[in-house]
């Protein structure tokens, strides 16, 4: 019985989670994965800003003007960025898959930003409109699990590139 109550509760953020009280912890489970991974797409998306303003703009004063005309405007996706640093080969330097991971990682953050909850044994996500997809095969908590996992390398890297510390 012990370990039927322990696959019912789960860890995210310090805050443990009781899936019996479906109603309220759901929904805060829910909130609390998809605000880890959101704000941890937003620290990668600063560091690919970063790689990016040095890239293109020497000039120091410049770099701010070319982040909010060019990086911070709307149709400048994460996976367009991505794709850029590829090409710009200033992923070389960094581990073989990097590129992949980056991708995993915004998909996994697409996928919760735009997903609702379907809530059963455990809780998947699923995205209304969509066909099945290998992810909603995968539980809420394995996806923040593949998440943190995949954030804590590339972070390091990225912070690495840009020769700063991690935010």
């Amino acid at each position: 019985m012990k370990a039927k109550e322990e696959k019912d509760k789960a860890q995210v953020y310090g805050s443990e989670y009781d899936f019996q009280d479906k109603e309220t912890d759901v929904s805060g489970l829910l909130r609390n994965v998809r605000g880890n991974v959101i704000e941890g797409a937003i620290q990668i998306d600063a560091y690919m800003n970063i790689l990016l303003a040095e890239y293109f703009i020497s000039d120091k004063e410049k770099r701010a003007e070319f982040l909010w005309d060019f990086l911070f405007d709307e149709g400048c996706t994460s996976f367009f960025k991505i794709g850029v640093i590829n090409r710009l080969g200033l992923l070389k330097d960094s581990y073989e898959g990097m590129k992949k991971d980056l991708q995993r990682l915004y998909e996994i953050r697409n996928l919760l930003a735009h997903s609702l909850p379907q809530i059963g044994e455990e809780v998947h996500v699923f995205r209304p409109g969509r066909k099945k997809r290998k992810d909603q095969k995968k539980t809420l908590m394995e996806l923040n699990e593949e998440f943190n996992e995949l954030f804590s390398k590339v972070i390091h890297e990225l912070a690495r590139l840009v020769e700063m510390e991690p935010l």
